[in-house]
């Protein structure tokens, strides 16, 4: 069936989870988060938007270990 699952984001459940989704995303939230993380890591966010920069997840393995320290025993640093 070509095409089966395709439509996109614009009907029905898919349309009102993508409007909730966007109607709870508040910029200055993420900027917040993106000040407490790189207070508490001492690192800077290396990539170019808030996700890209916590994908690889080494920031957040820093970010618990920061906070618990030893929790994390091994960071993988290869990209």
């Amino acid at each position: 069936m070509a095409g089966y699952g395709t439509r996109g984001g614009g009907y029905g459940l898919d349309a009102a989870l993508a409007r909730k989704r966007e109607s709870a995303y508040n910029p200055d939230d993420e900027a917040a988060a993106q000040q407490w993380i790189e207070a508490v890591t001492g690192q800077s966010f290396a990539g170019e938007n808030f996700a890209s920069s916590l994908k690889d997840g080494q920031l957040l393995c820093m970010l618990v270990n920061a906070i618990r320290r030893g929790s994390v025993r091994k960071i993988n640093e290869s990209r």
